[in-house]
């Protein structure tokens, strides 16, 4: 039977060289001559986790100590452990596998050089059995060359030769941290002479979607000529669904391939989240000598049934690709979020934080995931939880633009290690039911500034293979895909039929400006788009000193280290004037990101299916940035922007459409009421009820009618109207309610406006006093806040009060809100692995904090 010796740990030493000094202090052998003392090194890991940790550079997270870093891959590194291998694996095949090693490497075994790899997605691999001293410890050295040369975002993709991630080189979302490690897992496989190398599933289902012909492609490598017998069992829920003997297959020495049909009758159909469950299946292969009992080989991989589609767009014109996703024949409107690795230390393993993460993404009503072309091909742990939690994943390979031209190389050597890759990776990731669409790469564009398309040749080349070795899933040469790459007013004006696939803007527009590109939204698929605000105040109080956390100005080179793309002094002090200190900067830069992304993710439903997804830059950050476009903080706590566009993306949603937030010198407020409907459920007699009030909670307008809301669509249900009197304030908003005849609220909505013009009113407004009632009883709580005084209460927050190292996380339903005097919201709250003290902070924008334990 096939076993692992695991070679992960936190035994492992690393020591630095200038280029090829290593080889002259025998660092393969037993006793390297280097004097200078090991370092303690973690793998899966990072260099520079592993220099921190030892005290040898200073916290690469706080201000910018990244800087004093760069150092770290202009060296090579060594690598070496020593291990045990037991004697009675002598006779056994041997194989070394190391699953991802960035970047170019040299690997010896026992003082012998087995090869030399360069490809951080690719694995390696190496038969060692001849190499292993059996009863004995063995050495394992790795050798790592310096990181490859390459651009950050202000250089030119036409100048990277290599598939190393980008967004090491210096991101908008990340510092400059070139990383180098093995940052995936280590082991050696021993087995008898048969192994079984790849098992590629395909279940094809017929028309009703009542029947699933499992399609079994098995590749196996037979060390010598012998005849075997392959048992298959499909299980499901711990039961066996279908079983398959491939008896008497003569297999010579080399490779093999065997095809195999095994149907499952009524499958249970994987599902997006939000649209049903995820059910996942269980495939065996075992390898016996024919006649005999024992197991010489076994692999199980796991799969979901189910069926996706492109289909084209409602309306779209002629030339466009076909966007909308369709699952077991079902249109599924993406509500969508663009993801970055959870940390520019990528090889440090974080489990939980990736749980949390992707948790998050679910319970914010999230069901894509585009993993964006200059971050990572995603680890299978990645992958398995978003099988689980119903996140399709949008993977691109590792091509992505640059600022002065974002054209990929053209040589042949730079295709052909692109293509070498892709048909290792394809193979590795396509037996996921979560990974739905391969992408080409991000904003590639040619020359003149247009998207690419199949006609370039490293394009070409991956659509060729994605189509060879993996025909099932669905696949786009770049995002966008043109024909024009942006979004904006402009162009939503004058060539509308040009917006297919776009990017952009990645700021907020202004108080008009927002609105006016969004209600004349043309695009087919929103595939990125942002705005910009602070990050959470215990992020920074974790990564800047006090002196420099105020004022927010790019005038502090810190600030300019931590969020150069993202502070935009002058645009906040236009739409709120000066702000007075730090927490009021956070709460009105946060709103300002989530209104604008939030009304953003609206008007793109509002279009359902001529618009088939909205997919906002961006989810997670893996930096602590003082500002970016992120919903989730580093430390994996959301902004106000996760909980507006997790009621964006609630099923049944009712929105309003209108002209701006500011109505200054302007009486006759307007504004379009819809509906969007993402169930399979329809409405009948509903009642639609609205209401604008003015900051002391008194009414100065009203109205209901009674619609019918149908399954899957998104309609108008006509205008409303009102002339502005005078009222308390600056302040007043309009609420929205869509109820059942029983009184049930099915979906509900609120925005704020101003009779200035700007958002000024909004840090005027009189303090107000929040009264909570709680029932904080083991890990489920709810909490009720009501506002007690006398003016709205803005931007209610409820957040997890402990220190951002405490243990476990909570998930809050709802933060971020207005509530208006007398008015109460019930929030729950979730909690995992806290323990048993967990407190919570419950505060608003003019309302002090409240502790909750």
């Amino acid at each position: 039977m096939n076993s692992k010796l695991i070679l992960k740990g936190n035994d492992w030493k690393i020591l630095d060289f200038i280029d090829e000094a290593w080889r002259t202090k025998q660092v393969e052998s037993d006793e390297p001559t280097d004097p200078r003392p090991w370092v303690k090194a973690t793998v899966p890991g990072s260099i520079h986790q592993d220099l921190w940790d030892n005290g040898i550079v200073p916290d690469p997270y706080f201000e910018q100590n990244s800087l004093m870093l760069e150092w770290i891959p202009q060296r090579s590194w060594v690598y070496r452990k020593t291990f045990f291998v037991e004697g009675g694996k002598e006779g056994s095949e041997a194989r070394l596998h190391l699953h991802g090693i960035d970047y170019r490497a040299h690997i010896y075994l026992n003082g012998t050089l087995l090869g030399s790899h360069e490809s951080m997605f690719v694995p390696a691999e190496y038969e060692v059995a001849s190499h292993l001293r059996y009863g004995a410890d063995n050495l394992l050295t790795v050798v790592l060359d310096p990181a490859p040369p390459s651009e950050s975002q202000m250089g030119r993709t036409s100048k990277v030769g290599h598939t190393k991630t980008r967004m090491n080189y210096w991101w908008d979302f990340t510092p400059r941290m070139i990383h180098l490690g093995i940052w995936q897992e280590v082991y050696i496989a021993f087995s008898g002479p048969v192994t079984v190398e790849d098992i590629y599933i395909r279940p094809q289902l017929n028309m009703d979607y009542t029947r699933a012909e499992v399609s079994v492609d098995i590749e196996l490598i037979s060390r010598k000529a012998i005849s075997a017998e392959i048992d298959l069992t499909i299980a499901h829920n711990g039961s066996q669904v279908a079983i398959l003997t491939c008896s008497a297959q003569k297999l010579t020495e080399g490779v093999t391939k065997l095809e195999v049909m095994m149907p499952i009758d009524d499958p249970e159909l994987w599902w997006p989240n939000g649209e049903g469950a995820q059910p996942l299946y269980q495939l065996t292969v075992s390898v016996r000598e024919s006649g005999a009992e024992e197991v010489m080989y076994q692999r199980e991989t796991e799969f979901g049934i189910r069926q996706v589609e492109f289909s084209p767009n409602e309306t779209s014109h002629p030339t466009a690709l076909p966007y909308t996703f369709t699952l077991n024949g079902r249109k599924v409107y993406v509500k969508g979020y663009n993801w970055v690795p959870i940390d520019v230390l990528y090889g440090v393993e974080r489990l939980e934080k990736l749980e949390h993460l992707l948790t998050l993404a679910k319970e914010a009503n999230v069901n894509l995931i585009r993993v964006n072309g200059v971050g990572l091909i995603e680890t299978d742990a990645f992958y398995n939880l978003c099988n689980r939690l119903g996140l399709m994943v949008w993977q691109e390979f590792n091509l992505t633009s640059s600022a002065f031209n974002s054209k990929p190389k053209e040589d042949e050597s730079f295709i052909n290690q692109v293509i070498q890759e892709a048909e290792s990776i394809i193979p590795l990731k396509r037996n996921h039911p979560s990974l739905v669409l391969w992408c080409g790469g991000n904003e590639l564009e040619s020359l003149d500034k247009l998207p690419l398309n199949e006609e370039e040749p490293v394009l070409a080349a991956l659509k060729a293979i994605v189509k060879r070795l993996d025909p099932d899933r669905l696949w786009l040469p770049c995002s966008p895909s043109g024909p024009l790459p942006f979004n904006g007013i402009n162009m939503s004006r004058n060539r509308p039929d040009d917006l297919h696939d776009v990017h952009g803007p990645w700021h907020h527009e202004g108080l008009t400006a927002q609105y006016t590109l969004f209600n004349a939204g043309a695009n087919l698929l929103h595939s990125e788009f942002g705005a910009d605000g602070l990050t959470n105040l215990k992020a920074l109080e974790a990564t800047l000193k006090p002196e420099n956390r105020w004022p927010v100005t790019l005038h502090n080179p810190v600030w300019y280290h931590l969020g150069s793309w993202w502070v935009q002094e002058k645009q906040w002090r236009d739409i709120f004037g000066e702000l007075s200190d730090l927490e009021t900067a956070i709460e009105a830069t946060q709103y300002l990101q989530a209104e604008g992304v939030r009304y953003a993710i609206e008007r793109n439903r509002a279009r359902k299916f001529r618009n088939s997804g909205v997919l906002p830059w961006m989810f997670n950050e893996p930096y602590p940035m003082a500002a970016c476009t992120s919903a989730i903080d580093y430390f994996g706590r959301p902004k106000h922007l996760y909980y507006a566009s997790a009621q964006a993306y609630n099923t049944v949603s009712v929105t309003a459409k209108f002209a701006k937030q500011a109505w200054a010198n302007d009486l006759d407020f307007k504004a379009e009421l819809w509906v969007t409907n993402g169930g399979t459920q329809d409405y009948t007699e509903a009642e639609l009820h609205w209401s604008m009030e003015g900051d002391n909670g008194n009414g100065f307008a009203s109205g209901m009618r009674r619609i019918n809301v149908g399954a899957n669509v998104a309609d108008s249900f006509g205008d409303i109207s009102c002339q502005l009197p005078k009222i308390h304030g600056n302040l007043f908003f309009l609420t929205l309610q869509l109820k059942m005849p029983s009184g049930i609220v099915i979906a509900s909505n609120r925005y704020l406006f101003t009779t200035t013009e700007n958002l000024q009113p909004m840090l005027d407004l009189p303090r107000t006093v929040l009264d909570i009632q709680s029932d904080c009883k083991g890990p489920n709580w709810s909490i009720t806040v009501t506002n007690r005084g006398e003016c709205a209460a803005l931007l209610v927050r409820i957040d997890d009060e402990r220190s951002l190292d405490a243990e476990g996380w909570g998930y809050i339903s709802h933060s971020g809100f207005h509530l208006l005097p007398g008015e109460s919201r019930t929030v729950t709250v979730v909690w995992k692995g806290t323990g048993t003290h967990s407190v919570l902070s419950v505060q608003a924008l003019n309302a002090d904090k409240r502790i909750v334990e």
